[in-house]
């Protein structure tokens, strides 16, 4: 606060007006008509007071501030690391004025824990494919920068789409789908050579391709079936070389149809079956060679009342049924030449 005091020709104080105030250079400091006078920058300003014709002039001396922490940046040794691989991060702190400073006590974390962790001393070790912000904090001062994780080297298959509707001798209706992953369970999306095979254990043969390439990480089946006695468990195994496999046990159902034609092989297996008719109602089988509707193409063919069914043989291309209830499939090898159902 700047004040001028006025005396007369004798030396006496007297009372002056209020005076007009001004500031030199402005960029050291500034002074408002009240006289509060404010510092700009480090240096020297001269404040002149005017009343009438009359001035009287002081010199304000303006010092820095203290420096404190205004700003932390963040680095990593490596801001792109593989899964289970670890970098060091580091802060350095700035002052109000761009000049280094003591950051003082760094209080180190993380985004996305499931990506990366980071201890006390700023080790950070990776393990989510993904990106994470990692963050620096001295008192209310942050910093951040981004560490980008990519998956590791194949080490295990996971099962993603299990096997379902497990019908012995056709295709699965919902096939597998097989994912490669690194030790902690990243997809690694850019493997295109994993060779996957698929075996269904003791009792049960595989129908079908087995085996699958990975296609940007993933394996997926078409087709693929097993043959095996119905009602039976077995378990499907899923395997690459050097990597973990995966694993399912599934239940095979009997198939099952009622009135119409169907695919021996893609609807239906071949094998035994049985339809539960009533005595007085009539049942119409017949074994196909083809598909056209020619007479040629029946291999053999039953008409009659009760219960009936018999064998579809492996050779065969269709089997077709009317007027007759759901028929079952039993356990029984099926016929591998043709014999008429009955």
């Amino acid at each position: 606060m700047a004040s001028v005091a006025g005396r007369d020709q004798f030396g006496a104080t007297m009372t002056v007006s209020a005076p007009t105030w001004s500031a030199a250079p402005s960029t050291v400091a500034t002074i408002g008509s009240s006289g509060v006078a404010t510092g700009v920058s480090p240096g020297q300003a001269t404040i002149t007071g005017t009343v009438g014709s009359l001035s009287a002039a002081a010199t304000l001396t303006v010092t820095p501030p203290s420096p404190v922490l205004t700003t932390l940046t963040v680095s990593l040794a490596s801001a792109t690391v593989t899964a289970g691989q670890a970098t060091q991060a580091t802060a350095s702190g700035r002052d109000q004025f761009g000049a280094p400073i003591d950051a003082g006590l760094i209080v180190w974390s993380v985004a996305s824990p499931a990506i990366a962790s980071i201890n006390t001393s700023g080790t950070v070790t990776a393990m989510g494919a993904g990106q994470t912000a990692i963050r620096a904090s001295s008192g209310s001062i942050q910093g951040t920068t981004m560490l980008t994780v990519i998956p590791g080297p194949a080490n295990r298959l996971i099962l993603v789409t299990a096997a379902a509707g497990i019908v012995s001798g056709v295709p699965f209706t919902t096939q597998p789908i097989v994912s490669v992953r690194d030790a902690f369970g990243n997809a690694v999306a850019s493997d295109n050579s994993t060779a996957v095979t698929m075996t269904a254990g003791s009792g049960a043969t595989v129908i079908g391709t087995a085996t699958r390439t990975a296609v940007s990480g993933q394996v997926t089946f078409t087709n693929l079936g097993i043959g095996g006695t119905v009602g039976a468990t077995f378990t499907l195994t899923f395997t690459s070389a050097g990597l973990v496999a995966a694993s399912q046990n599934v239940t095979t159902v009997p198939a099952t149809f009622g009135n119409g034609t169907r695919i021996v092989g893609t609807d239906i297996p071949a094998g035994l079956f049985r339809s539960p008719n009533a005595t007085s109602a009539s049942c119409y089988w017949a074994r196909l060679s083809g598909f056209g509707g020619t007479l040629a193409e029946i291999l053999a063919n039953d008409i009659g009342g009760g219960p009936c069914g018999g064998g579809i043989a492996n050779p065969d291309s269709g089997v077709e049924s009317s007027r007759s209830a759901t028929g079952t499939q039993i356990n029984g090898p099926a016929p591998t030449r043709p014999t008429a159902p009955g």
